[in-house]
């Protein structure tokens, strides 16, 4: 019933908004994208994804190469 899983996501939203240890930055977007269509945060959602996981990945590369390098850079 679409109700009811709108329901446990809402509690989920829910409660990383009142976790403590979420970002301000995850809450902040969140909330925004809570009043926003549908589509178009989906749409957000995958240009964020196709930017910031491959830099993320190449980032922590970089950084794990370091560390098998002796930590010289």
């Amino acid at each position: 019933m679409p109700e009811t899983r709108l329901a446990t996501i809402d509690a989920q939203i829910a409660w990383v908004l009142a976790h403590p240890d979420m970002s301000d930055w995850l809450k902040d977007t969140l909330r925004s994208a809570l009043v926003l269509s549908p589509i178009a945060v989906v749409n957000d959602l995958e240009v964020l994804r196709q930017l910031l996981v491959p830099r993320a990945n190449t980032l922590n590369g970089m950084t794990l190469g370091a560390f098998g390098n002796g930590g010289a850079r």
